[in-house]
């Protein structure tokens, strides 16, 4: 076994009722909600980021991504 691979993680909660009732409120959109970061913890790779870091971080990808409809995420790492 791989030492440096992670193992800990927080699924997402989601049954099919909500993904029904979120489609159906947001035009056909799948929308979920979840913990990414936590500031001022330590994460997954051993990083502590303060919280005025992530709230500058989501700021720019609210403003350049999101807005732009350009955001993009995965539900899990690719394998590659």
């Amino acid at each position: 076994m791989n030492k440096n691979l992670l193992v800990d993680f927080i699924p997402f909660q989601i049954s099919p009722e909500m993904i029904n009732e979120s489609m159906a409120n947001n035009n056909g959109k799948l929308i979920v909600k979840g913990v990414l970061q936590r500031a001022e913890a330590k994460n997954q790779n051993g990083r502590i980021y303060p919280k005025e870091i992530l709230m500058r971080e989501s700021k720019k990808y609210m403003d350049s991504f999101i807005k732009e409809s350009r955001a993009l995420g995965e539900l899990d790492h690719p394998d590659s």
